[in-house]
């Protein structure tokens, strides 16, 4: 089974499989690390949490699951903060926030799945982009494929699991003591099912059937990191010498006599690849001006085109933004552009107003700021000047 390097992420085993862990009382503090505070003790809290401090495997399992992170000591205790993704979840849930169903029965499953789409819709997708993008289910789904996707007997499963979990990524060689409830597998394990039965990749109903087409097709890899320079370079000199390799041979198979134009337009996914991949972590994974998230509807369309770019420009993520196919399109072909010094979208006169309302789009939309880098505002000109230009000849047709 695959193993993955967790020091890097500084996680340990008890990060990956801890509880209980309710998927209503992970929400719930997450809110409460984003409002009042929060913090981690091993052992001592009231049932209350008047002392503050969360219950100690809940928030482990939160720690694993990318969410939270510890700050500064606070007397024997630590400082909750929230990750990136915590903070993108707590202000989906912030203007709408109810307390949620902290139970673990399927009837509270259910419960808590319509309190996170009542909250928010947009609440339900990211968290579960979250989940799947962790840890925890990385390993998870490398054991599924591994041993398959179908289990008659539910108990056998966990302890299945967390035996392999525990001797693949836990450092402590000491025995376990079977007796006690946060050593086994019947009381860590269940929190991640439970994340699952709460995304509809499992059922359980004496036996547990994964969904098997839903967790085979998710595909993270290298999701953990940016490919850096030096990749894109090389990537970019495969690119290269494809299209010189293309070029010869429609050469050698038409001719080139002064009447035909050989054009070799060859777009290596390899390159292309990496540089979608590293702006859909810098722009988390959605359009830039409709939020779609489907990612097999999004393009890392470049501000000047790769054509026109040097070998720098063409991997630059500076040069580059995370657009669905219709808003591709649009910018593509100078449809729309967004003005380098506020990042206020320009619509171009040829769309109609019955265009527009389709492409959901709106005169009101700028990119936001964290976008506008210096760099990425200067690529914005070249394509501001490039609309202009265009937008006056179209006022002629």
């Amino acid at each position: 089974m695959k193993k993955y390097d967790i020091k890097t992420a500084n996680l340990e085993f008890k990060n990956l499989l801890s509880g209980p862990a309710p998927v209503g009382r992970i929400l719930n503090y997450i809110y409460l690390v984003g409002t009042i505070g929060l913090k981690h003790k091993n052992g001592n809290r009231t049932t209350n949490l008047q002392n503050g401090v969360g219950y100690a495997w809940t928030t482990e399992f939160m720690i694993g699951l990318g969410l939270v992170s510890l700050g500064s000591p606070v007397g024997n205790a630590f400082k909750l903060e929230l990750t990136d993704v915590g903070t993108e979840l707590f202000a989906l849930m912030e203007k709408n926030y109810k307390s949620f169903d902290e139970g673990s029965t399927n009837a509270s499953i259910d419960r808590v799945r319509k309190q996170i789409q009542s909250c928010n819709p947009r609440l339900f997708d990211s968290f579960k982009n979250a989940f799947i993008n962790s840890y925890p289910f990385k390993i998870l789904r490398e054991f599924l494929l591994e041993n398959g996707f179908y289990y008659k007997n539910s108990r056998e499963f966990i302890n299945n699991l967390f035996e392999i979990v525990k001797n693949q990524y836990d450092s402590d060689t000491k025995p376990y003591i079977q007796e006690s409830r946060t050593t086994t597998g019947e009381n860590r394990v269940p929190s991640l099912l439970q994340l699952c039965k709460v995304f509809n990749l499992l059922t359980e109903n004496g036996y547990l059937q994964f969904d098997e087409f839903e967790i085979v097709k998710i595909d993270f890899q290298e999701i953990d990191r940016e490919y850096n320079k030096k990749e894109l370079i090389a990537a970019e000199a495969e690119e290269r010498a494809l299209i010189i390799n293309s070029t010869k041979d429609l050469i050698s198979m038409y001719g080139e006599d002064g009447n035909v134009i050989v054009s070799a337009i060859v777009r290596n996914s390899s390159l292309q690849t990496k540089f979608k991949h590293n702006l859909t972590i810098q722009q988390k994974g959605k359009c830039v001006v409709c939020g779609m998230e489907h990612k097999e509807l999004l393009i890392g369309s470049h501000i000047k085109s790769s054509a026109t770019s040097d070998v720098v420009e063409k991997i630059d993520h500076n040069n580059g933004l995370l657009l669905c196919c219709n808003h591709d399109k649009l910018f593509d072909r100078y449809l729309i552009t967004f003005d380098a010094d506020t990042g206020r979208i320009k619509i171009s006169k040829d769309l109609t107003v019955a265009d527009i309302k389709r492409l959901n789009l709106s005169e009101n939309f700028s990119l936001s700021e964290e976008l506008l880098t210096k760099e990425r505002q200067d690529y914005l000109r070249l394509h501001n000047t490039k609309y202009e230009e265009l937008e006056k000849s179209r006022k002629h047709k």
